[in-house]
């Protein structure tokens, strides 16, 4: 009796990661290779992910109102995922695309499950926005927390001559109320006192732990500026005496960070960004507290 061979091969643009092979022996499938989609693991890239039933991207859920810019790495070019798109869609329906810069798109660089992985020399730019009141929270997991070559890294900023940003104090930073903590600070205009406000988490960051961050800045009522920030949903608030600085003319929001002509540039940052959203207003405490509750759902924060 012959024996039949039936050997398919799936190739070609929606093809996945790994080509998926079958060898029929007389009806019995004796090798098969596949990468599976796996949520618990976010270091393999992969493509479209097979069921969107059993993964649903939950990013209708974030609070909407104010919303101008939503990136999802799992969602990273609108519907699908792509392991070679160098622009990050906006998925607000503002159009508000970001662009990627000098990754190398491996497993080391790049795309990875649901999120996009630095190594210290990438970035992603959005645009110039000019917000009076905003809020930014970013899902991240940081690595390389050692490094001494740096005393802090950014996740994401406009920091240039004035702006503000979310940053990570190496060990080595010579402000020990900073060391080895997640913060937010944000230029204001010069005067008797230093011209920075920050505020810096009391817990020391673990590495590869993935946190949910927010930052929001607006008008308190009392003549001051408001600026609140928490760290997987613990909140915590300063009042920003003076009137914020912006940036200089041309910085843009981005992601690591870009070196800009005649100012020394932020180190970049080392690890996954895997969500970002960008509002034109300040939350309030309630609807920072839901964007929370989404992402500790779709990311596993515990």
């Amino acid at each position: 009796m012959q024996q039949v061979y039936l050997i398919l091969l799936l190739s070609g643009a929606n093809a996945r990661n790994n080509t998926k092979v079958y060898i029929n022996y007389g009806g019995v499938i004796e090798n098969e290779e596949y990468r599976a989609k796996l949520i618990d693991n976010d270091t393999q890239n992969y493509n479209e992910p097979d069921d969107e039933e059993t993964s649903p991207s939950l990013v209708g859920n974030y609070v909407q109102d104010g919303l101008v810019v939503l990136l999802d790495g799992e969602k990273n070019v609108g519907t699908s995922h792509s392991n070679n798109s160098d622009i990050w869609k906006d998925l607000s329906g503002n159009d508000n695309n970001a662009t990627l810069s000098d990754f190398e798109f491996s497993d080391k660089s790049g795309w990875i499950y649901n999120g996009l992985k630095f190594t210290g020399k990438e970035y992603v730019e959005l645009k110039d926005f000019d917000f009076e009141e905003y809020t930014i929270e970013i899902v991240a997991k940081l690595e390389n927390l050692d490094n001494e070559v740096v005393t802090e890294q950014s996740l994401i900023s406009n920091l240039n001559d004035g702006g503000y940003g979310i940053l990570y104090a190496q060990q080595n930073n010579l402000d020990d109320a900073k060391k080895g903590r997640i913060g937010f600070e944000a230029y204001k205009t010069k005067e008797e006192e230093a011209d920075i406000s920050s505020v810096y988490s009391d817990n020391e960051a673990i590495e590869n732990k993935i946190y949910s961050i927010s930052i929001t800045m607006g008008d308190d009522g009392l003549g001051g500026i408001k600026q609140l920030y928490t760290e997987n949903g613990i909140i915590k608030g300063t009042t920003l005496d003076g009137t914020p600085k912006d940036s200089a003319t041309g910085t843009k929001l981005t992601l690591g960070a870009k070196p800009y002509a005649g100012v020394i540039p932020i180190p970049q940052f080392v690890g996954t960004i895997y969500s970002v959203r960008v509002y034109n207003r300040a939350l309030t405490e309630e609807e920072i507290s839901k964007n929370f509750d989404v992402d500790k759902e779709k990311y596993n924060i515990e």
